[in-house]
């Protein structure tokens, strides 16, 4: 009984030591299997991210390909805009060129110019798109514009503008800090502080500068009216008499296609009609005149050719009409019809009869 005893009590022992093993074991195991979870976790990310790394570097390898295809992009933007400026240059030249032939053919009533590089609405609606948000006010953005449009080189002014704007572009005030903001003369001639360039480079990035610096400055033609000798004023501020009188003017003192003129006599009083017949005299030689006209002055005096005379095909009624007849002035029937449609038939016969004897 006593070899038993001991036996049980060696055997308990042993049973205890062994569960106790067991449970460190179990420890170690967990312990040992999270960390081989997170090697392979790691393992995991490790491959990934060289994987990225791959991505990125044939990426890297694609882009200075390109890039060296691209060529230099500074260099050939520079080029191309100054090949730009210069065909802007010969095009407000050619227009100027046609402002002073309408000049000369309206005999100086009308002044024609051209303001080059005086229209900044386009490009001052793109800088205002590209800085919105950023609490520039408006009146800082106009006086830029007026600025440029009052400038005697615009296109100079606005280029120095945009340079400006460029630096701002790549200005950064968290980067460089707001003591290193660009010096920017032009732009703070115009009322700008530090603080509205900051303003200004927060929301101007490359692209949106890119796409200012494309848009172009519009050339504004100018017309005057001659008021009296040297004194000129606004075209539009003339009367509708005086306008028509210079246009007309202008329309016949040229050479060119058949002129037809719908009612030249509209807004004319007579003492200025018989001076546009004096004209008519004249641009007949060297084109042909198509007038529809209700003034008789205009037809006899001017020594119309051809008489062409429309009416309605039913008295009283408007809904349609016809050719009623067609001829020289001197045709009876013609003149009948003169004299019975147009205004002041009777008295324009009666000056060409004290004219020309006929």
């Amino acid at each position: 009984m006593a070899d038993d005893g001991a036996l049980k009590g060696t055997l308990a022992a042993n049973v205890r030591k062994w569960t106790k093993a067991l449970a460190t074991f179990n420890d170690r195991y967990t312990e040992a299997k999270g960390r081989a979870s997170a090697h392979e976790t790691r393992l995991e990310q490790l491959a990934q991210m060289e994987k990225r790394i791959a991505d990125l570097r044939n990426t890297i390898a694609r882009t200075r390909r390109e890039m060296v295809g691209l060529g230099k992009p500074d260099t050939q933007y520079a080029q191309v805009r100054a090949s730009w400026i210069t065909a802007k240059a010969e095009r407000a030249r050619l227009v100027q060129q046609e402002c002073e032939k309408l000049t000369t053919r309206s005999q100086g009533e009308i002044r024609a110019s051209v303001r080059v590089g005086a229209g900044v609405d386009a490009v001052l609606q793109k800088f205002r798109a590209a800085v919105t948000g950023s609490g520039l006010r408006r009146e800082r953005i106009d006086a830029i514009g007026e600025l440029v449009r009052t400038a005697g080189d615009a296109d100079g002014k606005w280029m120095e503008v945009l340079g400006e704007f460029e630096s701002l572009a790549g200005y950064d005030p968290q980067e460089s800090g707001e003591k290193n903001v660009p010096v920017c003369p032009v732009s703070r001639s115009c009322g700008l502080a530090n603080a509205d360039l900051i303003r200004i480079a927060g929301k101007l990035d490359e692209d949106a500068w890119l796409e200012i610096s494309l848009t172009r400055l519009e050339d504004q033609p100018l017309f005057e009216y001659r008021a009296r000798e040297g004194e000129y004023i606004p075209f539009p501020n003339a009367s509708a008499g005086q306008q028509a009188t210079a246009l007309l003017k202008a329309l016949l003192n040229q050479t060119g296609p058949p002129l037809i003129i719908d009612q030249p006599e509209e807004d004319l009083d007579n003492p200025v009609m018989l001076q546009v017949v004096a004209q008519i005299w004249q641009a007949k030689k060297s084109r042909q005149l198509i007038l529809s006209s209700h003034n008789a002055n205009l037809v006899v005096n001017g020594d119309a050719e051809l008489v062409v005379w429309c009416d309605y095909r039913t008295a009283g009624d408007h809904s349609g009409g016809q050719i009623r007849g067609a001829g020289a002035i001197d045709v009876p029937v013609i003149c009948s019809a003169i004299k019975q449609v147009m205004e002041g038939g009777e008295a324009a016969f009666k000056l060409r009869k004290d004219k020309y004897g006929f």
